[in-house]
């Protein structure tokens, strides 16, 4: 096929000529970009075989024209044996829409100083209105991606069709080859390959590098505490301006905004679109100077006690000689023995830059059991003047706690008019400090403060912990609201459920469904989404608004996954030729009808129908189904066979009433299963049976459950995990709404008496409880004299009412060898330095300097297949990371590098077949795990913390490293390496503690 033009315009009429056809059978045409846009059928001229046709407006900007013609099987013999023939063009549509607009922006000057206003201008040569998206942003920030400026530029984003668009008549194609008739393996081999998508593959790297909070706009300046003057500058490194609408008709379009605080060059980036369709782009920069300029020198974070200096590398850009006063001083969480104050005159020759630091101690954060703080904060600044011009820098340095808290708690109720409860003082307490929390109460609910404490403090976030947050910090605002009075301050409650409504559409996969981390299809998880979708109806319930669209997609994903293909335990396509659903299945449907069921959106019918499923369900599913199915209906007899299923799980173990599965197939770890969540979810389907039925439910084991579920955190203030601190903590609230307080007036004496000597200290005096007070907490603080002491709290009751108390001891540690350091996981850290073309391995009391390579490998042996496992190294304040997705790291060195470094660790031979998770040494910019799913997927690389997840961790010996530079020289606390199964933390591992020793 020869045609006339292969660059066309809409309305011309193309002519090509057709070769080499079957004569007496007509021919297909078809138009086609993406699919078929138009077709036809035609009988070709013998004299003049052309295909004519006119160019639609629809076939811009490209199109490929099609031509075949199929053999007629009656035309007798033929010399020719083939079935057809075909032939193609590619054409492309001139179209006016991609014209470029000519844009051009500019400012009123070339430079600024910091709080300056800027005036910007944008001309644009369009006759329609233009709209104008502008961004200005620090080219500094710009110089991380590896992209240019084109990469936001709307002109360069054409769509071009690359590869055939259609596979046309390709089954007429492959039936005419004879050897695929006989293979059949290598059609499969090929499915099955093709069906694995390359992201399954991927380690998903996420960089953050500073603060989780949004950075203010330009121009909106905080008021600092300490701050001395308004000229003092304090620097935001993540900060831009943004105008995503600029309306534009005849005249330029103006805009201004204030400068902040940064001396730097801004990039300013607009992207134009007229009513036309039409885009445009344009850019400039101008520059936030001063002749005397401080940069700091400090380091990212640092932990108590450590040792370091901060100071500020002062830069003279005047073209002339100054003698300039140097003053910096450092104030907030230091030792009492550090001098913070400099001040100095000192000369600097034109354009010449000095490095001027003072030493400092971080001192130690303030002790408070409740609200313990978990960092603190150092605040430096640098001032530099003559008599022409000045600078001044504000900088804060956070300081995190070396120590952990260590609790024990015990709790009951009241037996007797005195009730005594043992007590041994530990020995060996940081600091000799230690505290005892008691509290008493007349309700059934527990003392919910060492869980709302445990999820406030929560270090690692994915989207199920977030999720968790907000249910919780919705009970906490809740209880607070009817009068409770919390022994834990958490302020930011209100907050963190506007934060989850909003962050809730970047963890929605495209198609509907929830992700841990990554919002890829692939990365979605049913009981993720399912439990997304019971969060939400319980905010929707509370009166936050939910948004729509998300909570729409949502539901659609999950009534998808429930009407897909079946799957057996381990979401593996099941062989059954069935209606069933797996177990699996079920019991995420069950947890959908509940979500439906408390938004008012279920039907009895679709009750009814999902009954077939119940002999698929465990505690955890016929307990939410029962919960939908109340909330429907209670007097449905469904209602009645649930109850059934239920109660065959009772049991009587040494008088106390449980509820027992045989057997949890391995595949509900992936949906977090716990005995004790199923436990909750039971209690909190029998409370509100009976509340809501006239089942007759006894009382007695109702309350023997309650027991069942408070004393399922053994001695801890707070059940296991996050998934069983909601579901136990709704569970325990509903019982207690329904059984209510015991409002019969008692009087208590509280006294702590030394076993030793027999002295009684008065804890708590002549507590009473009535229909008012139904709660009463207390401290105590442990002096160090009661180091090692072995006593009772014993507490003295008058009256006949009902109370439970609840014990909490608590003081700091620190991770040495004397502590359990392996339970489950093995874990080792290990530093080694690059200096030059040399390495060598860091053993204690070694020493590194300023701007060495620090290589840091992580060697975790797991002894067990598990699920969703978290890796957390802390990074000392001397090292900052490098991450090699960033355009502005250097790549100073490759692969081989490494293994010839390996050798000389002395993990090397245990670890050698270890699986490997890499820094990424090469050009690519994106960083590839070696193995499938069942690995470390997801990685956190931040200035405070490098974070490895894993959903899947098979049994075996893992090889983790990363990559930091020195910055700082001082004396810095390593904090152990972490490593926890996270939905059962008792499986844990941490590695030696370390002190990293940065020469100047």
């Amino acid at each position: 096929m020869h045609c006339s033009s292969r660059q066309v315009a809409v309305g011309d009429t193309v002519k090509c000529e057709v070769k080499n056809y079957f004569d007496s059978t007509p021919v297909l045409v078809t138009i086609e970009r993406a699919g078929i846009v138009d077709q036809w059928i035609t009988e070709l001229d013998l004299r003049n075989p052309v295909i004519e046709f006119s160019v639609a407006e629809t076939y811009a900007p490209q199109f490929k024209l099609s031509v075949i013609a199929i053999a007629r099987l009656d035309a007798g013999e033929r010399k020719d044996t083939r079935l057809h023939r075909f032939a193609s063009a590619k054409f492309n549509v001139e179209d006016s829409r991609a014209i470029p607009l000519k844009v051009i922006v500019l400012s009123d000057r070339s430079s600024y100083g910091p709080h300056d206003t800027v005036k910007l201008t944008i001309n644009g040569e369009s006759t329609t209105p233009v709209e104008y998206a502008v961004t200005v942003i620090d080219e500094a920030l710009m110089d991380l991606s590896q992209a240019s400026e084109k990469y936001y530029d709307p002109t360069q984003k054409h769509w071009t069709v690359r590869t055939d668009p259609v596979p046309t008549f390709g089954l007429i194609h492959l039936l005419n080859n004879s050897w695929l008739r006989s293979s059949y393996g290598s059609r499969l081999r090929r499915e099955m390959y093709s069906s694995i998508s390359p992201l399954q593959l991927s380690m998903t790297s996420v960089v953050n590098t500073g603060s989780r909070l949004p950075a203010p706009a330009l121009g909106e300046r905080k008021s600092f505490q300490q701050t001395t003057d308004s000229k003092t500058r304090r620097v935001n490194k993540f900060i831009a301006y943004w105008n995503p609408s600029v309306i534009a008709t005849d005249e330029p379009a103006e805009l201004e905004f204030v400068l902040p605080d940064n001396l730097t060059s801004w990039k300013v980036v607009v992207m134009a679109a007229s009513t036309d369709d039409r885009f445009g782009f344009a850019s400039t920069t101008f520059n936030s100077v001063k002749d005397t300029e401080i940069r700091t020198v400090s380091p990212n974070v640092v932990t108590e006690g450590d040792t370091f200096h901060v100071g500020a590398s002062i830069y003279n850009r005047a073209n002339r000689e100054r003698n300039l006063l140097v003053e910096l001083s450092a104030d907030g969480l230091l030792a009492d023995t550090v001098n913070s104050e400099f001040r100095e005159r000192i000369r600097f020759d034109p354009q010449e830059r000095k490095v001027v630091t003072i030493p400092l101690v971080a001192g130690e954060l303030p002790v408070d059991f409740q609200n313990l703080q978990q960092t603190g904060e150092i605040r430096f600044v640098a001032r530099v003047r003559d008599r022409h011009d000045h600078d001044a820098l504000d900088v804060r340095i956070p300081v995190r706690t070396s120590r952990f808290p260590v609790s024990s708690v015990v709790y009951g109720a009241l037996t007797g008019d005195l009730t005594s409860i043992p007590l041994e003082v530990p020995e060996k307490l940081v600091d000799q400090t230690g505290e005892l929390n008691l509290s008493l109460t007349t309700e059934e609910k527990v003392n919910f403060d060492g869980v709302f404490q445990y999820v406030r403090d929560y270090p690692y976030f994915c989207w199920e912990q977030h999720l968790t947050k907000a249910v919780l910090a919705l009970h906490y605002l809740r209880l607070e609201a009817e009068g409770d009075k919390h022994g834990v301050e958490w302020h930011e409650a209100q907050e963190i459920i506007g934060q989850l409504l909003a962050a809730a559409v970047d963890h929605q996969a495209p198609n509907g469904g929830m992700a841990f981390f990554a919002s890829r299809d692939d990365a979605a998880r049913p009981y993720l989404s399912a439990y997304t979708a019971i969060v939400f109806a319980w905010l929707a319930e509370a009166g936050y608004d939910v948004p729509r669209k998300v909570s729409e997609k949502l539901i659609g994903y999950l009534k998808e996954y429930l009407a897909s293909d079946l799957t057996d335990e381990y979401g593996w396509p099941s062989e059954q030729n069935s209606t069933v659903l797996s177990g699996y299945q079920a019991t995420i449907g069950s947890l959908l009808l509940h979500a439906l069921s408390i938004s008012g959106e279920l039907e009895v019918a679709e009750l009814d129908v999902y009954s077939e499923q119940i002999h698929q369900l465990h505690l955890f599913g016929l307990s939410h189904y029962l919960l939908a199915a109340l909330r429907v209906d209670p007097t449905l007899p469904l209602i009645d066979k649930i109850f059934t299923r239920i109660m065959n799980h009772r049991s009587l173990v040494d008088g106390a009433v449980e509820f027992r599965e045989k057997a949890v197939p391995l595949a509900y770890v992936r949906m977090l299963h716990s005995d004790t969540r199923s436990l909750c979810s039971v209690l909190e389907a029998l409370t509100l049976m009976s509340e809501k039925t006239t089942q007759d439910i006894d009382i007695g084991e109702l309350k023997e459950l309650a027991n069942a579920v408070r004393y399922a955190r053994d001695n801890q203030p707070r059940w296991m995990s996050t998934q069983d601190n909601v579901f136990c903590t709704n569970a325990m609230l509903a019982y207690s709404d329904f059984v209510g307080s015991n409002f019969d007036e008692i009087f208590a004496t509280v006294d702590f008496r030394r076993q030793d000597t027999g002295q009684t200290t008065r804890i708590a005096d002549a507590w009473q409880f009535n229909a008012e007070t139904t709660k009463l907490q207390t401290r105590f603080s442990l002096q160090p004299q009661l180091l090692g002491t072995n006593g009772t709290i014993d507490i003295a009751r008058q009256g006949n009412g009902t109370a439970f108390y609840n014990v909490k001891l608590s003081y700091l540690s620190k991770t040495d060898n004397d502590l359990n350091r392996f339970s489950g996981f093995e874990i080792h850290r290990e530093y080694v330095v690059l200096r030059g073309q040399e390495t060598s391995i860091l053993s204690p009391g070694d020493s590194a300097e300023r701007g060495d390579i620090i290589y840091v490998n992580l060697y975790l042996n797991n002894k067990s297949d598990r699920f969703f496992v978290m890796v957390d190294d802390t990074v000392p304040g001397g090292i900052e990371p490098v991450n090699f997705a960033l355009g502005t790291e250097s790549r100073f060195m490759d692969s081989q590098d490494v293994d010839d470094i390996l050798p000389s660790s002395k993990f090397y031979e245990d670890f050698r077949l270890a699986r490997r998770v890499w820094a990424d040494y090469t050009i690519s910019n994106v960083i590839w795990d070696l193995y499938d799913i069942r690995g470390f997927r997801h990685r956190e690389l931040g200035l405070q913390n490098v974070r490895y997840f894993a959903e899947e961790l098979e049994r075996g010996k893992y090889h983790l490293q990363w990559i930091g530079q020195v910055i700082t020289p001082g004396e810095f606390t390593v904090i152990p390496t972490h490593v926890e199964e996270m939905y059962r933390p008792v499986m844990f591992g941490k590695s030696e503690p370390w002190t990293l020793i940065v020469e100047p």
